[in-house]
């Protein structure tokens, strides 16, 4: 710091005025902690946003069972939104403790409670949804998610390739529903949108390439002392029937 600036600095905390501003204000300070500290009901300011402003003793219980069912219920409304599931898991556990402390006088004010933060927030984003087919950009999203996903499937039958296969077909389903909306309302089909074949047509067009791809992998070894194992050939469908 400057010379200049420490003289300032040094004339100002020395100042009559700015000392009884200083005096007052950390005095108000001390006040206001005092009053929240010690008043009856609030020992802090964490104790104030924990404690309901009045509760009361819910005539029925929610036990855990029930709670998963009713989680399940409203967190179920998001599935397929851009949304945080996180984010809503962790709101929908939020307010069953507030129902546990009695926060709400019976099971009607608490599923009010619900629909108000829920339900209506799945309703309005539902409606964002459905005026989203204009946006163009909305569509490369998907197809770029789309393609990524699809390129993975290796139809190995494997459990990985089970869940792979039904993200590929959520995300197919937005894209059906989307094109549907762009077609009813007139709206431009862009050439990328007419690239979209679907994973049944990608994949057959893909079969070379996997065929290749499988025929590069290394083939497992017999275990020493095993009869060695003669290729089997694939007849055809004209071959078997003679056969």
């Amino acid at each position: 710091m400057s010379k200049e600036l420490e003289e300032l600095k040094k004339s100002i905390a020395n100042n009559p005025t700015m000392k009884k501003w200083a005096k007052q204000t950390a005095e108000a300070q001390k006040t206001i902690a005092d009053a929240i500290n010690n008043s009856k009901g609030i020992h802090s300011l964490d104790a104030f946003y924990d404690t309901p402003k009045k509760t009361y003793t819910p005539p029925v219980d929610i036990d855990e069972e029930e709670w998963k069912e009713i989680n399940n219920h409203y967190s179920g409304k998001f599935i397929g939104l851009d949304v945080d599931m996180e984010m809503i898991e962790s709101s929908l556990d939020n307010l069953y403790e507030q129902w546990k402390k009695g926060s709400y006088p019976d099971k009607v004010a608490f599923f009010e409670a619900l629909d108000n933060q829920f339900s209506s927030y799945a309703d309005m984003l539902n409606e964002r949804k459905k005026r989203d087919y204009t946006s163009t950009e909305l569509f490369s999203h998907y197809f770029d998610e789309w393609e990524k996903v699809t390129y993975q499937v290796k139809w190995d039958g494997s459990k990985v390739d089970g869940l792979l296969i039904d993200e590929v077909i959520e995300i197919e389903t937005d894209i059906e529903i989307y094109l549907k909306k762009r077609t009813k309302h007139g709206l431009e089909i862009t050439d990328r949108m007419r690239e979209f074949k679907g994973l049944a047509e990608f994949t057959r067009e893909r079969v070379p390439e996997l065929i290749q791809q499988y025929s590069l992998e290394p083939q497992e070894e017999l275990p020493e002392g095993c009869p060695p194992v003669e290729p089997v050939e694939d007849l055809g469908e004209i071959g078997r029937a003679h056969v």
